[in-house]
């Protein structure tokens, strides 16, 4: 019996390479051809996101006076705080700057923290 739960449990975690961490750079991602940061725009619903325990996340792009320049607010509910009836979002703001070209740099976030 001893066998055969030490198999169960080696077939269990061989299985799960749910996330993997790996030295060096960042890989070179090319911008999407015909991107459309329009089609982008209002709130998008995070159904899944990494190295968070927070839950009901949801992302909302909106356009400013600048060309290139977008706000995006991230909504989220603590995990913690969720366990009680108090009711609470904890909210940070970024400023999603796009490039000119589609050859320099592609997109930046730069978040701004507040406490």
């Amino acid at each position: 019996m001893s066998h055969l739960s030490i198999l169960v449990l080696l077939a269990v975690c061989g299985s799960a390479f749910s996330h993997t961490y790996h030295l060096g750079a960042c890989p070179i991602v090319e911008p999407m051809p015909g991107f459309d940061m329009n089609q982008m725009l209002g709130v998008w619903y995070v159904i899944q996101k990494t190295s968070t325990a927070s839950h009901c996340i949801t992302y909302n792009f909106t356009r400013t006076d600048e060309p290139g320049v977008y706000e995006l607010q991230q909504v989220s509910q603590h995990f913690i705080l969720g366990l009680t009836p108090l009711q609470h979002d904890y909210r940070y703001t970024g400023v999603l700057t796009i490039a000119a070209s589609r050859k320099a740099n592609g997109t930046t976030i730069e978040y701004m923290r507040t406490i």
